[in-house]
């Protein structure tokens, strides 16, 4: 009976440490899922003021045209424009190379919630096991006390 006790207690504390495992699992899911949200509202942001950028670009290039073809005393603005157009092209490299490396991330994001959905699944499998455990146990100790 002593045994019996011991038993149910390690299986009552693998229980309990197993149920801290999937709470802490399913709140490290629940931030990841967060964490991806929030980087995918980054991402979209990003692309908006990505397509407004080129959008810009493509105005100034179509002014610096215009202003070539309208005078050659306007050159300094010409000038300037140009200026403004490579800075809003660097601009842009810069806005697609932060869109790629939120897209790394947001891969990477996705395979840890991927692996943390795996271990969750494991974790609880591991879990519904040790309840079936202890209800056979308890089922054997019932069986053993109706016999004495």
């Amino acid at each position: 009976e002593d045994q019996f006790n011991k038993e149910v207690m390690l299986l009552k504390r693998e229980n309990g440490l197993q149920l801290g495992r999937v709470q802490q699992t399913e709140d490290e899911l629940k931030k990841t899922g967060r964490d991806l949200l929030q980087n995918e509202q980054i991402m979209a942001s990003v692309e908006k003021e990505l397509a407004e950028a080129r959008d810009a670009a493509a105005k100034q290039l179509s002014l610096n045209r215009r202003l070539e073809s309208d005078c050659d005393g306007l050159r300094n603005q010409v000038t300037e424009s140009r200026a403004s157009c490579e800075r809003l092209m660097d601009e842009i490299k810069i806005r697609e190379t932060q869109a790629k490396e939120l897209t790394r991330e947001i891969e990477a994001l996705e395979g840890k919630l991927d692996q943390q959905k795996q271990e969750y699944d494991a974790i609880r499998a591991e879990r519904n096991d040790a309840l079936r455990q202890l209800t056979d146990s308890r089922s054997e100790v019932n069986i053993l006390e109706d016999d004495h």
